[in-house]
């Protein structure tokens, strides 16, 4: 029988939650690609982060547009060997996104300031208001290590089945797990959108503009 691990938050001034899209069984990606395309889960997933702090892998940054950060959020990658990018010319000017190791981001989740640690330089001050989040987006690695270490969990699920290789293994312990309030924010024929979270009140949760209010207007 599952054993599920135990689950603990990194003490953390601000709040850290993960945000995640999985196909019907649980599947992140084919052949190191999205295989679906869903314009109510990018609404959602923008709604949600713009503004804030998005935590990712370099393989996760390498799959995004042009290899370049989101717009409108800091960018924090997590890689092995951070001065292979911070020497490289296409990321060196840019002001959302900065490279580190797995000891610098663990200690920057734990105290999240543009100072802590001399991790940030003060040129990213905007990303640190009062209500801050950070996200969580992947990929699997990344989602293993730090999901236990979350508050919340967005899980959009598309209903169809892509036949990933590549699977979100931290489903089996939000399944077979009690320490989870689970409720439906959203749900078409396209796919369910459920938010986990291991407090036992259910904050506000962001709005976001649905494939059908798009085409409305």
């Amino acid at each position: 029988m599952f054993q599920s691990e135990a689950i603990v938050v990194i003490e953390s001034i601000v709040v850290i939650e993960a945000i995640v899209a999985v196909d019907q069984g649980f599947g992140l990606a084919k052949n190191g690609q999205i295989p679906w395309k869903s314009k109510t889960d990018m609404n959602f997933f923008k709604a949600t982060t713009t503004n804030n702090i998005i935590v990712m892998g370099s393989k996760t940054l390498l799959s995004l547009r042009n290899a370049l950060p989101l717009p409108n959020r800091l960018n924090i990658v997590l890689t092995r060997e951070p001065s292979l990018f911070t020497n490289d010319p296409k990321y060196k000017d840019l002001n959302n996104i900065i490279f580190l190791d797995e000891q610098e981001l663990d200690s920057f989740l734990k105290v999240p300031q543009p100072n802590a640690n001399g991790l940030i330089s003060q040129e990213y001050n905007k990303y640190f208001k009062d209500d801050v989040k950070i996200f969580i987006i992947g990929g699997e690695q990344i989602y293993s290590k730090y999901c236990s270490k979350c508050s919340t969990i967005w899980l959009t699920k598309i209903k169809a089945n892509y036949e990933c290789d590549l699977i979100f293994s931290y489903h089996n312990v939000l399944f077979n797990s009690n320490q989870y309030n689970c409720e439906v924010y959203y749900e078409d024929d396209e796919l369910q959108i459920m938010r986990y979270q291991l407090e036992s009140g259910l904050g506000p949760a962001p709005e976001f503009e649905t494939e059908s209010d798009s085409s409305m207007k």
